[in-house]
């Protein structure tokens, strides 16, 4: 077959590594998918069985669509073997396909000689990840985990950006169950962890925050050298104490050596006054300049230099769904990629404090997975958009309707709405826009506020 431009291995060595059977022939492999419909040529196709459908079942689009390898268990091989005898393509057969990729990341990442960093939180960790990557990327090649991959799927598949160039890789590692972390843990093998924040997130799998607080210090369990926490983190003695009391850094405001000042640009960001330089950092509110903080922090440690932190923060864009605002003839501030109450606090915040000539809007999705705190959570969410000054809020999904009822409570009814129905919602948002409005989305992943983005810019 022909090769490929970028080779990860070929069938034989990755079905070693992954502690696999190869059959088949050794194609060469350039990149590792879990969608038959993101396969192109030189992909090894991980067929994984999930809640909804299983991957055996798109082995063939796979191939199709150019998969020249295939990972899959022993029952399937079974079943297929007839077929994929007539087909060039590559087989490794593995007990569990799951398993069996997440032991390939751990082969794979383990051959490079690079600082392996892991970033885990409530929140931020998306935003600290991009900000390190950038600073790192000016001092040495620097890997890192490709939009939000950070599960026990997506760390697996993130590992693979490393290469033999590669001398720092920061990686998200996020966990929404019990034990997830441990495998989070033996796949990247951190020498450097980072806490951003502990948050009630993910309540509805952990049951407690006390098992959140557990599981996410895992984190700095067994691997890292150097650890990063938040100074004000709400758990931090709890995590100290998890932690044996091992060396911690801490950053923050308080905590970071060079740091004279900040300005507050609203909507344009901040300027960091650090080590006599005025940085331009273009993300927005105080979450992200929190995590600024942490990235300066980190890279500092690892080596980097005053420029190089200069030069990474300036360079860095604003985050899709991460705070990023849109202007036009009215400007979005599109916080849509996920929600819990700290980071909806955060970005309220930051709206009601903006002067603003036109009205401002708040679209405000339910935040998911909370648990117990569900109820509590919305309730306080809404007491803060009574502070806002909004003209209009517009509640969408079932947890919002304890937030509505709160809104109505204290006289805001004629400027509340409140629907399950997506479509009424978009409905009832057309009329009321106008040149000059702030529109605000915010709401968890499932929520999908960001799908009024067209809507708002282009109505």
């Amino acid at each position: 077959m022909e090769s490929c431009s970028k080779v990860l291995f070929k069938t034989g060595e990755a079905a070693r590594l992954c502690l696999g059977e190869f059959a088949g022939f050794n194609n060469q492999i350039s990149n590792v998918q879990i969608s038959s419909s993101s396969c192109t040529f030189g992909s090894l196709f991980v067929a994984l069985k999930g809640e909804k459908t299983d991957g055996h079942k798109f082995v063939f689009q796979a191939i199709e669509k150019g998969a020249t390898s295939i990972l899959i268990d022993k029952k399937h091989y079974v079943e297929m073997a007839n077929r994929l005898r007539n087909i060039a393509i590559g087989i490794i057969i593995v007990n569990n396909t799951l398993q069996g990729l997440q032991k390939l990341a751990e082969k794979y990442i383990a051959q490079f000689d690079m600082t392996r960093i892991g970033i885990t939180g409530s929140c931020g960790k998306t935003t600290t990840k991009e900000i390190l990557s950038s600073i790192l990327s000016e001092k040495a090649y620097t890997s890192f985990t490709p939009g939000n991959l950070n599960s026990e799927i997506g760390l697996a598949l993130s590992v693979f950006t490393a290469n033999s160039k590669s001398r720092f890789g920061v990686y998200e590692m996020g966990i929404d169950k019990i034990g997830e972390m441990d495998t989070l843990n033996k796949i990247l093998k951190p020498e450097v962890g980072v806490l951003t924040n502990i948050y009630s997130s993910h309540l509805e799998k952990f049951g407690t925050v006390n098992n959140l607080v557990k599981e996410k210090s895992k984190i700095f369990k067994d691997y890292p050298t150097m650890r990063f926490l938040y100074e004000d983190c709400n758990y931090k003695n709890q995590i100290l104490r998890l932690s044996n009391n091992s060396d911690f850094h801490l950053f923050g405001i308080n905590q970071l050596t060079g740091l004279t000042g900040f300005e507050n640009l609203g909507l344009n960001g901040w300027i960091i006054n650090y080590c006599n330089r005025k940085i331009h950092l273009k993300v927005i509110g105080w979450h992200s300049l929190i995590d600024a903080i942490a990235a300066i922090k980190v890279s500092r440690s690892l080596g980097a230099s005053i420029n190089d932190i200069a030069q990474g923060l300036e360079k860095l864009d604003q985050i899709n769904g991460r705070s990023k605002v849109y202007k036009g003839q009215r400007t979005i501030i599109d916080d849509s990629y996920n929600a819990n109450y700290e980071s909806g606090y955060s970005i309220l915040d930051l709206v009601k404090n903006l002067s603003w000539n036109g009205q401002k809007k708040l679209v405000m999705g339910s935040m998911k997975e909370l648990g117990y705190k569900s109820e509590i959570a919305h309730k306080k969410l809404a007491k803060k958009m009574a502070e806002v000054g909004a003209q209009k809020i517009y509640l969408y999904g079932e947890e919002m309707k304890v937030g509505y009822d709160y809104l109505k409570q204290v006289g805001l009814k004629s400027k509340v709405f409140f629907t399950l129905d997506f479509e009424e919602l978009e409905q009832k948002i057309i009329p009321d826009l106008n040149l000059g409005d702030l529109f605000l989305l915010k709401g968890s992943r499932v929520m999908r506020m960001e799908r009024l983005l067209p809507i708002i810019e282009n109505c």
